[in-house]
């Protein structure tokens, strides 16, 4: 029975040595001066029909956690200069 038990235990506890299938996104939102910009962000992927809206802080900065590994189009948007957009990826080291 303890034999058991401790195989039990084992199989319950192997997901937590997993790898993990999401990444983080860190940005820094920063004006042609140098100057951090409070800039709203969004952030989207039509592959896995993720959709998320966040904004900056104070100082330019975005940590965005838990996304899935793909490819993922983010657009940054504040009234006093043209909306950016672009392309990344989020995948393993």
């Amino acid at each position: 029975m303890r034999l058991f038990l401790n195989f039990v235990l084992l199989f319950l506890a192997l997901p937590l040595f997993a790898q993990s299938n999401a990444g983080e996104l860190h940005l820094k939102i920063i004006g042609p001066d140098g100057k951090p910009i409070k800039a709203a962000i969004d952030l989207a992927s039509d592959a896995i029909q993720f959709q998320r809206s966040f904004s900056a802080d104070d100082s330019g900065v975005s940590v965005v956690r838990n996304l899935p590994f793909g490819r993922y189009k983010p657009t940054v948007h504040e009234p006093d200069f043209a909306p950016y957009t672009g392309l990344i990826a989020i995948h393993c080291k």
